[in-house]
């Protein structure tokens, strides 16, 4: 079987796709204002014969639209083959989450053991301070400790 090239698609797909209305343009899986993620250097789109478009990022990191908790082009494909679709996709929270997770992927161990050490001294603190909050609802033997004194 002859090897298939990104910029066109098999025998099969190709009839497949004259029933459909809208249809992918291989050429955007090369397309650097569509297709590249700058901030990462990686070509962030995919596509997958008779399923639908992809985001490596999204799909690498699991990241999931906030607003209406959809997976598309994560674990779901993106169906609508237009050129909003993408740009869009490229500005939305769910692809800037995965950007953000790709950069700390990248980050040295000395920050990650610099924002780890930060986090378990605020979680220490938050710890240690809980029993003084001096909630009428808490039933905390500090409590009436922490009403004798006067600040």
């Amino acid at each position: 079987m002859p090897a298939v090239s990104c910029q066109k698609i098999s025998a099969n797909n190709q009839k497949a796709q004259k029933s459909l209305k809208d249809k992918f343009k291989h050429e955007r899986l090369t397309d650097k204002s569509l297709a590249y993620c700058s901030p990462t250097g990686m070509w962030w789109l995919l596509y997958g014969e008779g399923k639908g478009m992809y985001c490596l990022l999204c799909r690498k990191h699991n990241t999931k639209n906030e607003q209406n908790k959809s997976k598309v082009f994560s674990s779901d494909p993106a169906v609508r083959y237009r050129k909003p679709t993408l740009t869009s996709h490229a500005d939305l929270r769910q692809h800037l989450a995965a950007i953000k997770a790709k950069h700390l992927q990248r980050v040295s161990t000395f920050h990650k053991a610099s924002v780890n050490k930060e986090n378990v001294a605020d979680d220490v603190l938050y710890k240690a301070l809980i029993p003084f909050t001096g909630s009428p609802n808490m039933k905390s033997p500090y409590k009436n400790l922490y009403l004798s004194f006067s600040f």
